[in-house]
This record gives structure tokens, sequence and C-alpha cells, in this order.
């Protein structure tokens, strides 16, 4: 690579090198009645669509009947989604990975459908991920009470395009970021199943080894096995729930101390980066409140149970409850034990739907079946190594992320040629 002066890019409209579909809006929209659990296609939502992937978590269906008498909207492999309405911007690329056949976009988004041999696919992934796209977004959208980008508006949106060979070569060069962080992503998934296996196994199951030969007696939470106890969570370690330092003095925030808040659990086990730090001084103002390496993140308002390790020395705001386990070995078994409460963890929500909310004192009080000493010491050497593995699979990820988006401007502007 070399940074010399662009001579072969053109500026063009996505209208002229992309095919932009909208759904059906016609008499044959499907009504919520009939949006189903299971079914023939797929109905996509907004929540389906974040930020730069697909979230089938929570998926509706429509019949095959329905799916039929829609006449427009329906994805074809290479084709990416972009929501239009509402939450602007986001996109996912319906690749050969998708494991759904039928996929129907609804009224909230658009297709895009890259032209042959005009605009090369990954290099068009790469546009729609990057500055120069998320800007024009920012700047054309219209409507202030619900966001709305019209096709008229998309259609003008510029790109600078290289030769077709050139864009191949881009596309290249940064798609063996995304192969890396995506192979670790599976690595991690793969990880986290196993561990899960083996936690449901031993702790739900009670199929730990050597559980034929222990009796089940009677408990507060049904039969567990003689020798596991019910605890409450205050009593497996310290419960810190986090605070926000005055935002009029600007010196407590800086570049020093992790500043964790609900959005940073969203990224997986381990929290490996934040929206905001603190200074020696904020850090200072809310020492009450550090958490070391290891502590043990939990969402306790809004959104309730999203859980995160913390890697490094952290603080967080009032939104997260944090354990502190009593001892290393602890860790594992809780971070699993929490995660797996998620849904109980919500029933001891106060306030409500609209702002369910678990205080510390309630926190600690929750109720958990919890083995004998040495079980959980086994369990976590069996456990500890595959976390560790996740977390260096996940740093890398983040130097591949900062690699790739170092790269990502300069050649998609022409600034470094290929």
């Amino acid at each position: 690579m070399t940074t010399q002066t662009k001579t072969t890019w053109r500026k063009v409209k996505l209208g002229d090198v992309v095919e932009i579909i909208d759904g059906d809006r016609g008499e044959n929209y499907p009504g919520n009645g009939e949006l189903l659990a299971s079914g023939y296609s797929v109905f996509l939502n907004t929540k389906n669509v974040s930020g730069t992937k697909f979230d089938f978590n929570n998926v509706q269906f429509i019949s095959e009947g329905r799916n039929h008498l829609l006449r427009k909207g329906k994805l074809e492999r290479g084709d990416f989604v972009l929501t239009t309405r509402g939450t602007i911007g986001n996109v996912a690329h319906y690749g050969k990975d998708i494991q759904y056949e039928h996929i129907r976009i609804n009224s909230g988004m658009v297709i895009l459908r890259p032209k042959q041999n005009i605009i090369d696919e990954r290099f068009f992934n790469l546009f729609l991920i990057g500055q120069a796209f998320k800007n024009q977004t920012v700047s054309l959208q219209s409507g202030s009470a619900q966001p709305q980008l019209p096709i008229r508006d998309l259609k003008r949106f510029e790109i600078d395009l290289p030769s077709f060979k050139e864009q191949s070569k881009i596309s290249d060069i940064l798609w063996v970021f995304d192969e890396k962080i995506e192979n670790n992503n599976r690595i991690i998934k793969t990880l986290e199943e196993m561990a899960q296996a083996i936690f449901k196994e031993w702790f739900v199951k009670f199929r730990f080894p050597g559980y034929e030969k222990v009796k089940l007696v009677d408990s507060e939470l049904g039969e567990i096995p003689k020798g596991w106890e019910v605890k409450r969570l205050g009593d497996l370690g310290k419960i810190i729930t986090g605070k926000t330092p005055s935002t009029k003095d600007k010196d407590n925030f800086g570049n020093i101390y992790p500043f964790v808040t609900i959005p940073d659990l969203q990224s997986g086990m381990f929290v490996m980066s934040t929206e905001r730090f603190l200074s020696d001084q904020g850090g200072e103002s809310m020492r009450v409140s550090k958490l070391p390496a290891g502590a043990i993140c939990v969402s306790c308002i809004a959104t309730v149970g999203l859980i995160g390790i913390t890697t490094q020395n952290s603080f967080t705001n009032q939104q997260i409850n944090s354990v502190l386990p009593d001892s290393q070995e602890l860790q594992t078994f809780l971070f699993l034990l929490l995660r797996r409460m998620k849904t109980s963890l919500q029933s001891y929500a106060s306030g409500g739907t609209a702002a369910p909310i678990i205080s510390k004192g309630v926190f600690e009080k929750i109720p958990a079946i919890v083995p004998s000493e040495n079980l959980v010491e086994n369990f976590h050497k069996i456990i500890s190594p595959m976390f560790e593995k996740i977390k260096i699979a996940l740093e890398e990820n983040q130097k591949l992320a900062a690699m790739r988006d170092l790269l990502l401007p300069k050649l998609m502007s022409g600034e470094i040629m290929v």
C-alpha cells in the first residue's frame, strides 16, 4: 500500500449503484394478530437490526400464505437491510451465514441490493459501517418526532467509488480483520456454551462428580444435594452499588478509570471498554465504590439482569450492583449462576415494568443454591481456563477492530491506495 493521490475514483450517488427496495405497505401488510412465534418467513422489526448485525433473539414470523400475498420486501442473499424510521441507520447483511431462508422487512426499513459488477458486496458493507455513511445519515434524516430517512434522500447519498478491481483489493485487506474477529467470536460462543453446559449439568441437574452417592434433602428452594446450602447473594461477596460523580466538576472525568454503565454490559462476558472514564479526582470522590478486576457487575435498574466482569479497576453508576466474590474460586460459579438467574432477578424488581429496580438491600437478600466449597473449587479449575481464553479473544478483537477502524477511512477515501 502507498499513500498517493487517487486518480481512478469517482463520486457516485447511492441510487446509481444500489437498488433500493421498499417493503409492501399495502392492504396485505400483516397486522399484529398475524405475527407468529414461529412460521414460514421472518418478518423483521427494527429491533432485529441492531448496529451492524441482525439480532434474532426476539423474532416474529408470518405464515406462508401471508408471505405469498406480499409483493415486495423479500430479502435475497447478499442484500443489506437499513432501518429508516425511528432508529435510523442500523444495517445488517443477509449473508450465507444467516440461518433463515425466508425474510421480509417491515415498514421501518428498506433493502439495499448492490448492482453486480458495479459495486463489490464487501466494499459496500465497509461503506455502510464507515463514518462517511453515518455522517450523511445524520444530515439527511427528517422528521423530529419520529426521525425518517426517505428513499428519495437515500438515493442522493454519495460514495467515493474506485474501479471494481480496486474495490475487491480494499475489501480483501479489511476483510481479514473481520474474518479474524468472527472466528474469535465463534470460539467465544463455543467456550461460553461449554461453560454453561457444565454449570447446568452440575448445579441444575445435580449430576456433578460423585452425585450418585449424595442424597437430596429439602430446602426453601426445593430439594438440593446434602451438604449444599441456600445462601443470600450478600453472603457470597461484598455488594457495592455504584454512583455518578458530580458532572458540574469536569475534572471528575478523564481517561484513567473505566466508568461502567448498562450499555457496557451488553458486549459480552467481560467489560472490555466504556464510553466514559474518570480522572484521579473523580475516582477519589467515589473511592468507596471502587471495583477491582474480577468484580461481577449486574444491571439492576430499567434493564435488569445484564452481567459483566470487570477487567481492571473500575467504577459504575447507580444502575449497577456489583459483587466482589469472597474468593477467586467463587467467581466463575457466581457469574454463571447470576447469568442463569436473569429471569428470576427481574422478578425481584419493584417499580413496575416502566421503571423496574432492584435496590442493594433487596439484591443482597436474593437466595441462591450454593454447592460445597470443594465442588466450587473443582468447577473453577475446569471453567477458569475457558474464561481466560474468552478474555484473550475479546482483547484481540478489540485490537483488531482498532486497526481496522484506523485503516477503514483511509482506504475507503482513497488516502491510501492499493
